[in-house]
């Protein structure tokens, strides 16, 4: 069923993602946590496996639309199901938490810039340059999303179904809304494009303590200098609590003396007072 293969140059791989089988994740691209890609029912993946692709060679094995043809020839076990494949996102596409992806029908292609939201499923389909893939949409295998396409939130399109270039489908099950107007297909470009940016911010946002740390930066040492201040700011902190129950403490003794010396004082004034009324 091969293996996994990342680009040296993927934007972002959460460590807490899965990449089952032969999984090729192109430049650019960024894989969120939690997602999951399996390809782990693909015994069509032994054309994948050799020889290994080079993790360089970005324009013959990164690009889902680049793959020499012959190796995506879809073969029958004779009972009228397919052996499965494997799944390709290219460059600059982004698939987000919690989204399911797999091949266990056919081969599952993303091509460049497409945005797949959270909690999306992909299954044994097409997705091509700068579509959107709204969050918990449900594409079934053999569905074929054209160039600049967008599949709301929530939708579930049907087996077999190709949605032209430009178009907007919605519901369950999906069918089209309209047209994109030319505004609104600019914007998928937009769109992707900032993922790849916010996806280089989370580089290290995984290691110890994360982002719980908030660094400044990512320079070497940077973790130790925040340990650093932190350490500095509860020691402060402690010394500041320590200052405050001393004082209270004190103000409390002071009550207590003051109303000790007010008891002591009328219990001697009592005596003298009586005798000065025995005299009278």
């Amino acid at each position: 069923r091969g293996a996994p293969v990342v680009s040296p140059q993927v934007a972002f791989m959460a460590p807490d993602s899965t990449l089952i089988g032969t999984v090729h994740v192109a430049r650019d691209a960024s894989i969120w946590y939690k997602a999951i890609l399996r390809a782990d029912e693909n015994e069509n993946g032994s054309s994948f496996a050799e020889p290994q692709p080079d993790p360089d060679d970005e324009e013959a094995m990164m690009d889902p639309f680049k793959l020499e043809e012959e190796r995506f020839i879809y073969q029958d076990r004779g009972d009228n199901t397919m052996i499965g494949g494997g799944i390709y996102i290219g460059p600059g596409s982004n698939v987000q938490d919690n989204s399911v992806i797999t091949s266990r029908w056919q081969h599952c292609r993303v091509g460049t810039g497409v945005t797949i939201g959270h909690s999306a499923q992909l299954h044994s389909c097409t997705v091509k340059d700068f579509s959107l893939i709204g969050m918990g949409a449900v594409l079934n295998k053999g569905v074929v999303v054209e160039t600049e396409s967008f599949v709301a939130a929530g939708a579930v399109v049907p087996e077999h179904t190709t949605i032209a270039s430009g178009e907007l489908w919605a519901g369950n099950p999906a069918r089209k809304l309209r047209d994109l107007t030319d505004e609104q297909r600019a914007k998928l470009h937009y769109q992707s494009q900032e993922y790849i940016s916010v996806a280089k911010t989370q580089a290290h946002v995984a290691e110890l303590g994360g982002n719980l740390l908030q660094m400044p930066t990512l320079h070497d040492g940077a973790q130790e200098e925040r340990q650093s201040e932190l350490s500095e700011e509860a020691s402060s902190s402690t010394i500041k609590v320590t200052t405050q129950e001393m004082e209270k403490e004190q103000e409390v003794e002071k009550e207590q003396e003051v109303a000790s010396l007010s008891k002591t004082e009328k219990g001697t004034e009592q005596p003298e007072i009586a005798k000065q009324r025995h005299v009278a």
